[in-house]
């Protein structure tokens, strides 16, 4: 019998598991992670929202109660803010979607809300902003997959994921023993 019995080797994998936050999860951070990503999501959900109606008010700074933004040169730059932090709180809030689908849906959103300015008295569309609001974006992105865990995957991903998928059964195929042909 060895030193750690069978029984002790299950004890101490479920331990491990409950402080790391899920099993075969060999990070104390990771496991927080996954206990703090649905507050992220309701601060990212309530950032969105508060974002746009910022972005399709006719006086967002009087909204705010300010008259300018400090440091933003001419008020430039503060699209490029705002969706930069977009970016991280989507990114870190792990939602239920795959990383192309979140592209599209933040790159959808940047480009409707700036088209969508057109119809506010006031407002004017401008291409700067365009470009803020993806270069803010891909930033943010670019910056959450950089210091995330393993890319800071989202929660779950499409079918056929590669690293999440579990392997297939061993034994004989189909077509006999081992792979099918290629």
């Amino acid at each position: 019998m060895s030193l750690f019995g069978e029984a002790n080797k299950r004890r101490f994998a479920d331990r491990k598991a409950t402080i790391c936050g899920a099993k075969g999860d060999d990070s104390p951070i990771g496991g927080t992670r996954l206990r703090i990503a649905p507050t992220i999501r309701v601060v990212w959900v309530a950032y969105w929202l508060l974002l746009t109606v910022l972005l399709l008010a006719p006086d967002p700074l009087a909204m705010l109660g300010i008259t300018s933004i400090p440091g933003s040169p001419g008020g430039r730059m503060e699209h490029l803010l705002a969706f930069f932090v977009l970016a991280l709180l989507a990114c870190a809030s792990r939602p239920r979607l795959s990383w192309g689908m979140l592209a599209g849906l933040l790159v959808g959103y940047a480009v409707l809300t700036e088209t969508l300015q057109a119809l506010v008295p006031t407002r004017t569309v401008e291409l700067l902003d365009y470009v803020e609001n993806l270069l803010g974006l891909a930033a943010g992105w670019g910056l959450c997959r950089l210091i995330g865990p393993r890319g800071a995957r989202p929660a779950s991903t499409p079918e056929g994921d590669e690293e999440t998928a579990e392997a297939p059964p061993a034994g004989p195929s189909r077509f006999g023993v081992g792979e099918p042909p290629d």
